[in-house]
């Protein structure tokens, strides 16, 4: 099983710079990914990707510190960069993570691997109503040599999936229906604003303890019985990926 874990993070961000450095519980967010990625059961090497821009080179800091792999490459086009990422690693599949998702769903990653895998696919994501911020990607790196043939297009080379969903019928696309405790919850998990990141705080604090993981069943009961909190952020819009300016 030959499956590389990569979280793409950078320090700046223009709705919340410095997101991923942001303390959540006495850590930084950024860590908290990357604790809740060592639990799956799937992944074989977990590694953090970002920018060769001078101001990204912090985030070594905090790969040594959790005894994963850093690895840098281009700025804008991050295609290029996981291709650098799964040559240098000989990985044949790689799960993609954002480092701005400190609830991503471990357990749902797993199920996407495992199908990842047996359906033999060039790209495997959720295909229900999920949380935004729970779930992750996988591609196989054949999948994305393809891509960096076919396209030179700034948008599909800055955000790496989305030429899979644009083209489907070039490529063995597998969508994974989530488990039933995330199918329809329409939250906001992740984080790009000081909202999102506010409620998240309130998460953490009530349920993070030290050296253990938050289990995200307890997590999206508590939301659907205090609806007050969801309120902090529902107003936030996702940002348009297309729009790469």
């Amino acid at each position: 099983m030959n499956v590389l874990g990569v979280i793409q993070a950078r320090i700046s961000s223009e709705r919340l710079p410095r997101k991923v450095l942001k303390k959540i519980s006495g850590k930084p967010m950024l860590v908290h990914v990357i604790e809740r990625l060592k639990r799956s059961k799937m992944v074989y090497q977990i590694l953090l990707a970002t920018s060769n821009e001078p101001e990204d080179a912090i985030l070594k800091d905090i790969a040594d510190k959790c005894n994963i792999h850093f690895f840098t490459g281009p700025l804008s086009d991050v295609l290029e960069r996981f291709l650098q990422v799964g040559r240098s690693y000989n990985a044949k599949n790689i799960v993609r993570i954002c480092g701005d998702n400190p609830l991503v769903d471990y357990e749902y990653l797993d199920i996407m691997i495992y199908q990842h895998l047996r359906e033999r696919a060039d790209y495997t994501y959720s295909d229900s109503d999920i949380p935004l911020g729970t779930a992750g990607e996988v591609v196989s790196l054949d999948a994305l040599e393809k891509i960096d043939h076919l396209t030179s297009e700034r948008c599909y080379r800055e955000h790496v999936t989305t030429y899979f969903l644009e083209f489907k019928e070039r490529f063995k696309v597998w969508p994974v229906v989530a488990p039933l405790y995330l199918r329809g919850k329409n939250f906001r998990l992740t984080v790009d604003t000081e909202e999102d990141l506010k409620l998240i705080r309130k998460i953490y604090k009530s349920f993070y303890k030290e050296n253990k993981i938050i289990d995200l069943k307890e997590v999206i009961d508590f939301l659907e019985k205090d609806t007050n909190l969801l309120s902090i952020n529902m107003n936030i819009k996702q940002r348009d990926w297309k729009k790469t300016a």
